[in-house]
């Protein structure tokens, strides 16, 4: 890696390992300043509002898929649109309350939406321009979007029905804040809907803090493999951004030969679908 500041955003802490302050605030302010600029980039350019995903994205392969809904091959956007979709799978989410924690551009909101009839959906981000441009191109009645910390959120307790997190957990300070949050605004029996690369060496203490929290583990999908089908697959037709991003945009997309494609592909970061269920 050459920027410094993009070592180990991937990988993972325990929670006895304390995060300072002020390390923590460092990286918010790197991940919100670099998806400002992504979004004011990709709104500027002439397919900006078709650019509704950043996902690494799911293809699938001869493995059984848990998605029951089939996307025509021709479709923008479809191994990212399938990621999300995975996700879902066959939860019942039509009239569901939502909460989809990293929103970024409205691409997971516009999902549940369309396919699954979700309820009163937010989305929250901690970018100001990504929820800037699902304000202005994604407006309906049942959606809502707002500026805000994956790791404070904004809301009361038992909020939703629903919470979904889609590739942005990887990027937190303190994920097992989140975790306490995620728990805390769910409903009882509420759903967390989680998928994200991680890192191997953390994958056991995550989930037991998960289920120490309170909830239980509906559902285990490891889709390394497909996303690392995606990866390759759309490799060089990443949407183009302005200015000096290439290394970090490389990196988010995990593009091949930057170093989380690496890493996935070395198994030293596998990406999974974690299904949840709060207890009553």
């Amino acid at each position: 890696m050459k920027n410094p500041e993009l070592d180990n955003l991937f990988s993972g802490r325990s929670p006895q390992e304390l995060v300072t302050a002020a390390a923590a605030a460092q990286r918010r302010s790197l991940i919100r300043e670099f998806y400002d600029r992504v979004n004011d980039s990709l709104t500027g350019s002439s397919y900006g509002r078709d650019a509704i995903f950043l996902n690494f994205g799911y293809l699938a392969d001869e493995h059984p898929r848990s998605s029951a809904v089939r996307l025509p091959a021709h479709w923008v956007n479809r191994n990212r649109m399938d990621l999300v979709l995975e996700l879902v799978g066959d939860c019942e989410l039509a009239g569901c309350s939502v909460l989809d924690v990293g929103c970024g551009r409205g691409g997971t909101l516009t999902i549940l939406d369309r396919f699954f009839h979700a309820g009163k959906a937010w989305g929250l981000d901690l970018s100001p321009a990504a929820v800037a441009f699902c304000r202005r191109h994604l407006g309906k009645p049942n959606l809502r979007f707002v500026n805000g910390d994956a790791e404070r959120l904004p809301f009361r307790a038992g909020s939703f029905d629903v919470v979904t997190n889609v590739e942005s957990s990887c990027l937190y300070p303190d994920i097992y804040a989140f975790y306490r949050e995620v728990h805390r605004v769910l409903s009882p029996r509420g759903r967390f809907l989680y998928t994200d690369v991680m890192p191997v060496a953390h994958l056991d203490t995550y989930l037991a803090y998960l289920r120490d929290l309170g909830f239980s583990l509906a559902r285990d999908q490891d889709i390394t493999d497909n996303v690392l089908l995606s990866l390759e697959f759309d490799a060089g037709n990443q949407p183009a951004v302005q200015g000096q991003l290439g290394e970090m945009m490389d990196f988010f997309l995990a593009t091949p030969g930057s170093q989380p494609y690496s890493d996935l592909r070395a198994g030293r970061l596998r990406y999974h679908v974690w299904q949840l269920e709060k207890s009553s």
